[in-house]
């Protein structure tokens, strides 16, 4: 929902003035249909809210989680390897630096 539809549903939900050729039981009625439709309303949006909030969860559990976990166990393959050879160690610790940006970079997208 864009912040402008939540400001034009606000703005017809606020209007709430009883239109003075309405009598009071249909002035009441409208009001209550708009209170109604103010509700619902909120409710869409508090959905929408947990809808994105579970998408980010999943996001930083499956992406940027497991990511960081695959470069822990490259870490310790490269540690591992940095003595024996020292190459092998050296094009792993590369392969480790883009993944690490990858990790960055999704991280930042996250966070947008």
């Amino acid at each position: 929902m864009t912040d402008n539809s939540i400001a034009s549903s606000v703005a017809r939900s606020i209007a709430l003035e009883a239109r003075q050729d309405e009598t009071p039981p249909e002035s009441l009625d409208r009001l209550r249909r708009d209170v109604a439709e103010l509700r619902a309303s909120r409710q869409r949006i508090v959905l929408a809210a947990d809808a994105d909030r579970r998408a980010i969860e999943r996001d930083l559990h499956e992406g940027v989680q497991q990511h960081l976990v695959a470069l822990s166990v490259q870490l310790q393959l490269a540690r591992q390897r940095v003595e024996a050879e020292p190459s092998e160690a050296r094009v792993l610790l590369e392969e480790l630096e883009r993944s690490v940006q990858e990790a960055v970079d999704e991280a930042a997208r996250l966070a947008e």
